[in-house]
């Protein structure tokens, strides 16, 4: 007999989730930004040069991340992609 709630299950990233957030988000999104949207935001006075600093190296750091997920997945190793923080912290998985 239970109690009415079960373990919860683990949903690992999918490959066409690999796929959106490795093409999508770090060759197209990215790029945007760090070449074209925060310099024109900067030279405008819309934020500062030391906030695009910062972007970038959150983006550098994002994309090590990204290239970890992506040979994790290709190599099977489940704990690997789990142990990539952004997947916990950010509810990349449900």
């Amino acid at each position: 007999m239970g109690f009415g709630w079960s373990e919860p299950q683990l949903e690992l990233p999918t490959p066409n989730a690999i796929d959106f957030l490795g093409n999508f988000v770090h060759v197209c999104h990215r790029v945007k930004e760090e070449l074209i949207q925060f310099p024109a935001m900067a030279r405008n006075g819309v934020i500062s040069t030391n906030f695009t600093e910062v972007i970038e190296k959150e983006h550098k750091r994002a994309k090590g991340m990204m290239l970890s997920l992506c040979r994790s997945y290709e190599e099977g190793d489940w704990e690997g992609v789990l142990r990539i923080p952004p997947l916990r912290e950010y509810g990349w998985w449900s």
